[in-house]
């Protein structure tokens, strides 16, 4: 691209703009609603999902089916086609196992290599060890993005990317960094349409958690390990409560859940048994009753003994406790309908998750059931979802994928890579500043300039803007107002990408 060309993209007259248009409400829906009909099949069963309500369905099926791209994927991919029963698509996308079967690294073989690296004899061999370990991680990322690029079942792979944030691992806390793909595969993937007990069970004894929110640190003072370290004269150890807050206010109850101090304590004292073994193969996480506090915890009023069966106990509560429900409702709709959820879609998702014993499948299912989850779209895609929609538009292969996110990743918000605890941001007001509009326009512009010169063959812009399960928002006026920009098929591109249209998702 040229240097003229970035400096117009980049001029903060354009960014004003783009901040301008999408702070407001969607260009498309200024426009008189299309005429909308509920489409009722026949009831479907999803594994033990049996499918209720109705999907409302635009009078212009290319509407219809970018919609779904959009709002349950990371946007249409030309080569996968349009499918004829939206219903049908979404539902058989919540059935079945996960279709990506790659398990390489295991957790066992991601804590040897760590195991390796803090262990390694010279400074010569940590070095080797330590570009390997960070190697692997980079493959993790670029694993993540292709996946989410070239999936036929987007529905399910923006669960897998969902959950993943809900339990916001921070990767430079210890192993962390290479257990994170591992975290993923074994703890996330294979739980995204089964309970939220399974899958709040498997997150928390996942290696990549306990070292996340220091949980290999916390220690019992009344353990066995605590008892020894005072009759040493050390220091007497205390409860880490890191995991423990943690895991009421963001990975169940959540804040308004009505727990205490109290309950963290208390939460906290019954996690002190979940420990990594780094000691021997198989590496990996093991109830340590070494560490483990004794005695009987009151939790939200319920008593749990300190010990495996009894921290067991607690987390199973808490997955199906009526305000993780909520919680979990609200940001599901937050995630996929609005910013700004109404109590009856979050009241609605909620009874779904009660009457199903708590059943994510369910839950995913009846959203796209939702009324306002067919309304014009209003969420604004984050910085990596753009670039996963701009790669997707142009069929990008897996090659392609992995080179230009590396490209771009220091401008995107990449999984494992937030501050805090609680992910990335689902709230447009956190993307669309200035500063983060003139990154948004520039990875747009790098993007579009690298597929243009990879598959310059392939990248007419009226082309690519006619595929109408990509861009049915695109007039044929405005079509050839953008092949017509000087530039060359960059800068067309460029244009098309970050328009504000497709900006929102």
């Amino acid at each position: 691209m040229s240097r003229t060309s970035i400096a117009v993209v980049n001029h903060p007259a354009v960014i004003s703009t783009f901040y301008s248009v999408l702070t407001t409400s969607p260009s498309w829906s200024r426009r008189p609603p299309r005429a909308c009909v509920n489409h009722r099949p026949s009831s479907l069963r999803v594994g033990q999902i049996e499918t209720r309500g109705a999907i409302p369905f635009m009078a212009d099926p290319n509407a219809t089916t970018v919609h779904a791209f959009s709002r349950f994927g990371f946007g249409g991919r030309p080569s996968d086609g349009a499918p004829t029963d939206i219903r049908a698509w979404l539902t058989a996308q919540l059935s079945g196992p996960d279709p990506l079967a790659y398990a390489q690294p295991t957790t066992d073989q991601a804590l040897d290599l760590f195991y390796n690296v803090v262990s390694a004899a010279t400074p010569a061999l940590q070095l080797q060890l330590q570009t390997q370990f960070i190697t692997q991680y980079q493959t993790e990322i670029n694993n993540l993005y292709v996946a989410a690029v070239t999936t036929p079942m987007p529905f399910r792979e923006r669960l897998v990317w969902f959950w993943t944030n809900h339990f916001g691992i921070l990767r430079n806390r210890g192993a962390t960094m290479g257990t994170a793909g591992p975290f993923v595969r074994e703890a996330i993937r294979p739980f995204v349409t089964g309970t939220f007990a399974s899958l709040l069970q498997a997150a928390m004894h996942h290696p990549a958690l306990l070292y996340s929110l220091d949980n290999v640190m916390n220690v019992g003072p009344d353990s066995p390990d605590g008892v020894r370290v005072t009759k040493a004269g050390r220091p007497a150890l205390s409860i880490n409560q890191n995991l423990g807050r943690e895991t009421l206010e963001l990975f169940s109850v959540g804040v308004s859940g009505g727990y205490a101090q109290t309950d963290v304590l208390a939460l906290s004292s019954l996690l002190t048994g979940l420990q990594v073994n780094m000691a021997s193969a198989p590496r990996g996480y093991e109830y340590n009753p070494l560490t483990a506090e004794p005695g009987s915890q009151i939790l939200l009023g319920q008593s749990f003994n300190g010990t495996a069966s009894g921290c067991t106990a607690a987390i199973q509560m808490l997955a199906s406790h009526p305000a993780t429900y909520r919680h979990l409702a609200t940001k599901l709709v937050t995630h996929f309908v609005s910013d700004t959820p109404s109590e009856t879609d979050v009241q609605t998702i909620a009874g779904v998750l009660a009457s199903t014993g708590g059943n994510l499948g369910a839950a995913s299912l009846a959203i796209t059931e939702l009324a306002s989850a067919w309304a014009p779209l209003e969420k604004v895609r984050t910085p990596s979802e753009h670039a996963i929609a701009i790669l997707r538009a142009m069929n990008a292969s897996v090659a392609e994928t992995t080179t230009l996110i590396d490209v771009v990743q220091s401008s995107i918000n990449l999984p494992w890579n937030s501050k805090f605890a609680n992910g990335w941001s689902d709230q447009a007001i956190d993307w669309i500043g200035p500063a983060q509009m003139e990154k948004r326009l520039w990875v747009g512009s790098v993007l579009a300039n690298a597929l243009a010169k990879l598959r310059a063959s392939q990248t007419g812009v009226v082309a690519i803007a006619g595929n109408a399960s990509v861009f049915p928002f695109l007039t044929p006026a405005v079509t050839s107002a953008i092949a017509s920009l000087k530039g060359g098929v960059a800068n067309q591109l460029t244009v098309l990408f970050t328009l504000p249209e497709f900006l929102r998702r």
